[in-house]
């Protein structure tokens, strides 16, 4: 089966705009990712320094890697993967010990019941997050 033709330089309002599926995004994007960052930074990324690492990112973000047509949504893909992981249930790999969702001070987690907390203001609530496994933080 093949999916409809797309047009690489068609405005990103017009949706998914690649003959690439996510995994294929991310097995071509890594690559030529690091690549770039051997070559202007003489290592993977991986082995940059913080600052480096940032650099890189943020000319990644801009569009200044120079990777093809195809791989312009590889940033934000990978960006919106990562903040799904960080505040993503336990259960699915990501947010260990729910250390996300009690730095932004989402408490209840995946608790049953919450309702009786919706109207309070400015109480805190006494109790902390709950993964759907029944984890507490």
């Amino acid at each position: 089966m093949v999916g409809p033709p797309h047009d690489p330089s068609a405005d990103p309002t017009r949706g998914w705009q690649t003959p690439l599926n996510p995994a294929q995004i991310y097995r071509q994007g890594i690559p030529a990712f690091n690549a770039w960052c051997e070559q202007k930074y003489g290592a993977a990324f991986s082995a940059l320094t913080a600052e480096q690492q940032d650099a890189a990112l943020t000319s990644l973000q801009k569009g200044e890697v120079g990777l093809q047509p195809e791989l312009r949504d590889f940033f934000t893909l990978l960006l919106q993967n990562t903040k799904e992981g960080y505040f993503a249930d336990p259960m699915y790999g990501g947010n260990h010990g729910m250390q996300a969702w009690s730095y932004i001070g989402f408490p209840p987690g995946a608790r049953g019941s919450y309702k009786e907390w919706v109207e309070r203001y400015n109480v805190r609530y006494p109790l902390g997050p709950v993964s759907i496994k029944g984890e507490r933080a």
